[in-house]
């Protein structure tokens, strides 16, 4: 126990004591008649528009050798050690204990002791900033796929410095759906400006998206490439890359057993199993370690098909709407039939009436929904706020209505009588197009709801009696 004494001079002093008995009276404890009168605290400054605790302090941490601090409100009572886990699990170091707090003392400098209370200015040793200390493992990372998203991604590591090794099955960077599926003929059907690889809200925004002479608003396949490999170079991906190598088998390598620590997941890694799939070499094989992995293995990699009774004696062409199957230069002044309502069909009626087809007719079994641009261009601005399902189809309703459709009765809606509230649940990928309503309301094309059953000699008949 430490009664405080004021000293004859005004000067406060400490006086070691026994425990107090039961006899002793609290009156022994107050300042000596002799003495000055009590000390008067003057009282803490009022701040505008802050809240302030007799409790509470504001304590300065300023790195080591730098000019960077903060100030941290804290309990007068707050401990060192507390102050340490905070700021470790502020800046993500795994050790509290590799931080050390420093404060002057006269002409020197002493160590904050983890059972003090906090000082109020401090200097802190172990740490070079109080940004987030990015974990560091002991392997690379690692990114399978170098299409559209993997490519993003390597350009999000190489923007945090990460080491990482891409890996692509093919000898070209793309992915499967703009270097396997797509055509010369293809075109993305939503608005450039949200397809461009170097965009990131955080990073210049908008101020960093390419301007429309140069990359369009609706780019074609080639153009789509082409900026994949522009963006893949100028930010430093070629150097990661390593093409035409195929991973084909992945272990998780466990940390080793250990009694005299705790388990380190640093430990704990991926090894992959590589092929290389270059046609001018001889096969090699070998393996890579790596910490973390990122996979983007592709979309429309198996494609549905299917053969119809009579295709032998068609006599006409029959393909697929996708890679190069099919020659769209053949369809100029002929009659042309599109099996099916998803975005390859809307992309193919497209493709067909650029190329000046005759007619097209559309073959559905069932009626999806398609996003005029103006819809499709809103639904993609709204960054905040997504349109409600009922907003988003009385959007649609004027490009419908030329046709004299209501997109409240298609399949994949459901709503409430007063069509209000509404729920889309469509499976198949959303076309967009403004072509496909222009060339039914121009007479170039005509959805017709049913199924080819046989073909004939260069007709389809239809599961409805109709014969084209």
């Amino acid at each position: 126990l430490k009664p405080l004494w004021l000293k004859p001079d005004g000067g406060v002093s400490f006086r070691r004591s026994r425990a107090l008995g039961s006899t002793m009276s609290l009156d022994s404890l107050r300042p000596r008649p002799e003495g000055p009168p009590p000390l008067q605290l003057a009282p803490a400054p009022k701040r505008e528009n802050q809240l302030l605790s007799s409790g509470w302090k504001d304590v300065t941490l300023k790195i080591f050798g730098t000019e960077e601090k903060i100030i941290v409100p804290l309990m007068v009572s707050t401990k060192v050690w507390d102050v340490k886990v905070m700021i470790a699990e502020m800046v993500g170091l795994p050790d509290p204990s590799a931080i050390d707090f420093v404060f002057k003392m006269g002409p020197s400098y002493k160590r904050h002791r983890n059972q003090d209370q906090i000082n109020t200015n401090l200097i802190v040793k172990g740490l070079k900033s109080f940004d987030k200390v990015a974990f560091e493992w002991n392997h690379p990372y690692v990114v399978i796929g170098a299409g559209m998203m993997g490519l993003r991604q390597a350009i999000q590591y190489q923007r945090a410095k990460v080491d990482f090794v891409q890996f692509e099955r093919k000898p070209v960077i793309g992915g499967n759906a703009w270097v396997g599926i797509a055509n010369p003929t293809s075109k993305l059907q939503t608005e450039g400006p949200h397809y461009q690889l170097q965009y990131d809200p955080l990073d210049r925004g908008v101020e960093a998206l390419l301007p429309p002479e140069k990359y369009g608003y609706w780019p074609t396949r080639d153009e789509i490439l082409q900026h994949m490999r522009d963006m893949a170079k100028e930010w430093g991906v070629v150097a990661h890359l390593r093409l035409s190598t195929e991973v084909v088998n992945l272990e998780i390598i466990k940390q080793p057993p250990s009694t005299t620590k705790a388990p380190d997941l640093r430990d704990k890694h991926f090894q992959l199993t590589w092929k290389s799939r270059r046609e001018d070499e001889e096969p090699e094989e070998g393996t890579f370690n790596c910490s973390c992995i990122c996979q983007f293995p592709g979309c429309l990699v198996v494609p549905h098909r299917k053969t119809w009774p009579g295709e032998e004696v068609f006599g006409g062409q029959i393909g697929y709407g996708f890679s190069e199957e099919f020659d769209y230069t053949c369809v100029r002044g002929e009659q042309v039939i599109v099996i099916g309502m998803g975005a390859f069909a809307h992309e193919n009626v497209r493709t067909c009436v650029e190329s000046g087809v005759g007619k097209v007719f559309n073959v559905v079994r069932r009626f999806n929904l398609i996003l005029p641009r103006a819809v499709c261009w809103w639904v993609n601005q709204s960054a905040h706020c997504m349109p409600t399902a009922a907003m988003v189809l009385d959007a649609m309703a004027p490009m419908y209505g030329i046709l004299g459709w209501d997109p409240w009765s298609f399949d994949a809606v459901s709503h409430n009588e007063e069509r209000t509230v509404a729920s889309i649940k469509q499976y198949t990928r959303w076309g967009v197009s403004d072509v496909y309503f222009l060339a039914i309301y121009f007479g170039k094309a005509e959805v017709v709801h049913s199924e080819v059953k046989r073909f004939m000699p260069r007709a389809a008949a239809l599961m409805n009696g109709r014969v084209l």
